[in-house]
């Protein structure tokens, strides 16, 4: 699968097959979906945060929203799995991404 991402909903369904991967023991398939996954949500995050400082009605919520929603999950998915590499670079990203769009995250 090509790493195309027209928008947040695709990470969201390559971060499924990511977790199919996984459940089927084939982590090195699973880490490289999950890490293209980490690159396009920074990209879009690192974005959308640039966005906030200059206009910050110019961003979209629901795909910040999604984007650390999605990073949790991931973070989660790889520290189960044992993935150690792989969940301390997503939880690393959390962590700072959390606390850059905290105003973000608490809208409805």
């Amino acid at each position: 699968m090509p790493d195309i991402y027209p928008n947040a909903d695709v990470a969201v369904r390559k971060f499924y097959l990511a977790d199919t991967a996984c459940n089927l023991k084939e982590y090195r398939l699973a880490n490289k979906i999950l890490s293209s996954v980490d690159r396009y949500i920074k990209d879009q995050l690192d974005y959308n945060y640039h966005c906030l400082q200059t206009d910050a009605d110019t961003i979209n919520p629901y795909d910040v929203q999604v984007s650390i929603s999605l990073l949790n999950e991931m973070a989660e998915l790889t520290a189960r799995h044992q993935q150690l590499a792989v969940s301390a670079q997503v939880q690393k990203h959390l962590t700072e991404y959390r606390s850059k769009f905290t105003s973000v995250i608490q809208q409805p």
